[in-house]
Order: C-alpha cells, then sequence, then structure tokens
C-alpha cells in the first residue's frame, strides 16, 4: 500500500500501475482483508489506522494486471447479480405482502382461486 495518505476520516491509496482498482476494492472488502483491518484500529470515539499498521495488512493478489482485472470483473459481476436477486426479492415480499392483506380483508374470495386451480 506504498502511495496510500490518509488524513483523519479519509483514505486515499494510490495504486501502482500493477495493481488493478477493481481487483484492490475487493480484495479489501474480503473479510480477511477486513479481520485484520479491525484488529489494527485504534480509538473509540474516532476509530482510524495508521498507515504503517494499514501497510501491514496483508492482501493476496496475483502478480499478473490481467488476472487481477479478470478476477475483480467477476466478483463484481457476482455482486451485480446478487443485487438483482435481493432487488426481485423484495419486489416479491412486497407483492407476498399484497395479495395476503387481499385475502384475509376479504377484498378477493379465496373459494373462487381455490375453484379456477382446480379446474
Amino acid at each position: 500500500m506504498d502511495g496510500a495518505n490518509l488524513t483523519q476520516g479519509t483514505a486515499r491509496i494510490a495504486l501502482s500501475v500493477r495493481t488493478n482498482p477493481s481487483f484492490l476494492l475487493w480484495a479489501i472488502r474480503h473479510h480477511r482483508a477486513q479481520k485484520s483491518i479491525l484488529a489494527e484500529i485504534k480509538g473509540t470515539t474516532f476509530a482510524e489506522i495508521a498507515l504503517a499498521d494499514l501497510r501491514q495488512v496483508p492482501l493476496a493478489a496475483p502478480i499478473e494486471f490481467e488476472e487481477q482485472r479478470l478476477i475483480g470483473q467477476r466478483v463484481q459481476a457476482c455482486d451485480d447479480a446478487i443485487q438483482c436477486e435481493q432487488h426481485q426479492l423484495v419486489k416479491l415480499r412486497a407483492q407476498k405482502f399484497g395479495l395476503m392483506d387481499d385475502l384475509l380483508t376479504g377484498r378477493v374470495r379465496v373459494t373462487l382461486l381455490l375453484e379456477a386451480a382446480t379446474a
């Protein structure tokens, strides 16, 4: 993490030309990196990490830029798919709530639905 510049509440990490930004983002978000970062954080009112401590956080990374790019791209695609599915789940739950409300309040007759399903 050479080239990082920290101020209170802000971190700027200057990447080398051999490091893919998308890959680094996902590497830092990985639970092992987060665990290491949390172990180094100091302060109770304002949590902060010293530059020297941040440089010691171990990150597993392939040497080849292209491999980093592909990994970052694929992880981002998976994250995008998860976000899409979560959005769809929220919509389906809202629809389920509305349908249950209609059925339980009597706005929609259940017997008509049962007859249609058996026909």
